[in-house]
């Protein structure tokens, strides 16, 4: 699988403009492996909702060795998210 940091097109604005509907991104990101007490610590740390999102998907990115797209699918169906979901998967076939 190719890695999100390795390739210009899967950019943290790319992901970001995907999930730009998740409300409840903290499901999303435990999902993808960020660990509990990250995802607190940037909930802690901003205060509007967005920034929230880009940091705790900014980290994901910075240090999963495994992040992709169909990573990032996986956790959105896992968050319940089937039909953006199915859209990244989509995007991944491009």
């Amino acid at each position: 699988m190719v890695s999100l940091q390795r390739v210009e097109a899967f950019s943290l604005d790319h992901v970001l403009l995907e999930l730009e509907e998740v409300m409840n991104w903290r499901d999303v990101v435990l999902h993808l492996g960020v660990p509990k007490h990250v995802a607190d610590g940037i909930e802690q740390d901003y205060r509007a909702k967005k920034r929230q999102k880009m940091e705790a998907i900014s980290w994901w990115m910075e240090n999963s060795a495994t992040a992709s797209w169909k990573e990032l699918a996986d956790a959105l169906l896992k968050a319940n998210y089937p039909l953006l979901a199915t859209r990244v998967i989509l995007i991944q076939g491009n």
